[in-house]
């Protein structure tokens, strides 16, 4: 590849939400040198989205095109081989999971010659149907027939997706999943100005942000926060996202008479101003790979409470404690109760660890230009 041009690279996505995975995608967008890398998105989502604004203003192009479920896959395949002749981009990085293999092929036969797969989770939503057991075997063999690079947010990650004989053959690169460390340093005045926002008062507040899916096992955390307020009342609970499970959430705090207590703050710009008025962040997930919501947590100097599904490799900081979902709701409510409710300044620990931006979007620059990691 000519290094003395600009690399044109698609980034494949289910849409531009405002996800752990979008999230990443965005922060490299933002910190990676424009100069040389230009990023543009194919995605499946038709109506616009949280991060579409923010990608036009840098630069990016948006495409849309129907995703596999909608119109089958061989006809997936065909429109995306048509679209990516089109737009002949040098690099293509898929972020979706075992549908990576279906783009993986299309690239491929599209005469794309850098293909990223890139792995962000550790389980999935799809169940463990027979069905469902093939098509991952396939999509599995075409990331690894037609994939040029591997990536993952970590070995956990890698692992789940390419699979251990894969793995090993076809080593993927860990893209820590960064920050930008300074938009999370802790700051009294923003502190207050959240608080003041969000009426706390002197309250423990607990903090949540996630996509309102099964995967981040809400209906489990309202139980912990119910637990945590009948033993200390003097506590609320915010939660930030959105998601098709909203409604049915929202229904069961009112059910439970907590609904004084707990705050839908819905999509939100200003998680570093949000995570500073937090007392103490909770994530049950059901799995994840290593979330970017937790890294800005720690970077935010924040005792961190999780489910033991996670990656110990989210624990950056030493302020992290794991729990196991089959615990009761009253063993975690004692843990959180029990943990450290100040802020911290993490800022180099964050850092050190390869977590800040600058340091991922150049190991990310340097694959798309063909340069040694």
């Amino acid at each position: 590849m000519d290094t003395n041009k600009k690399i044109k690279v698609l980034q494949v996505l289910g849409g531009l939400w405002s996800g752990g995975t979008e999230a990443f995608v965005m922060n490299m967008y933002r910190s990676i040198d424009r100069e040389k890398v230009e990023f543009d998105f194919l995605i499946h989502e038709k109506s616009k989205a949280h991060y579409d604004d923010e990608v036009l203003s840098l630069g990016g192009r948006i495409y849309r095109i129907p995703g596999r479920h909608e119109v089958g896959t061989l006809k997936y395949i065909v429109n995306l081989v048509r679209v990516l002749r089109k737009i002949k981009p040098d690099v293509i990085h898929s972020h979706a999971m075992f549908n990576s293999g279906v783009v993986m092929l299309a690239a491929f036969l599209a005469g794309i010659k850098k293909r990223i797969s890139h792995s962000h989770n550790t389980s999935d939503q799809g169940g463990g149907g027979i069905s469902r057991k093939i098509f991952r075997f396939i999509m599995r063999l075409c990331i690894f027939l037609f994939s040029t690079n591997l990536a993952a947010c970590s070995n956990k990650a890698a692992k789940y997706l390419f699979f251990n004989k894969t793995y090993s053959k076809k080593q993927a690169l860990i893209l820590n999943n960064a920050v930008n460390i300074n938009d999370f340093i802790y700051n009294e005045k923003l502190r207050h100005e959240a608080r003041n926002e969000l009426c706390a008062g002197g309250k423990l507040v607990l903090g949540h942000v996630g996509r309102f899916t099964e995967q981040k096992n809400h209906h489990f955390l309202i139980d912990i926060f119910k637990s945590v307020h009948d033993q200390y009342p003097d506590s609320m609970l915010v939660m930030v996202g959105d998601g098709p499970l909203r409604p049915g959430l929202e229904t069961k705090v009112a059910e439970l008479g907590l609904s004084l207590a707990v705050k839908f703050l819905g999509v939100r710009n200003d998680i570093p101003k949000l995570l500073q008025g937090i007392d103490l962040f909770v994530l049950p997930s059901l799995y994840e790979g290593l979330p970017v919501v937790l890294i800005e947590a720690q970077a935010a100097g924040l005792s961190c409470i999780l489910s033991d599904t996670i990656t110990r490799d989210t624990d950056i900081t030493g302020r992290v404690k794991f729990i196991g979902l089959n615990a009761s709701p009253n063993i975690w409510a004692h843990e959180i109760l029990s943990s450290p409710s100040n802020h911290e300044d993490t800022s180099e620990m964050i850092r050190r660890n390869g977590y800040d931006t600058a340091t991922t979007a150049k190991r990310l620059a340097d694959l798309y230009i063909n340069k040694a990691i």
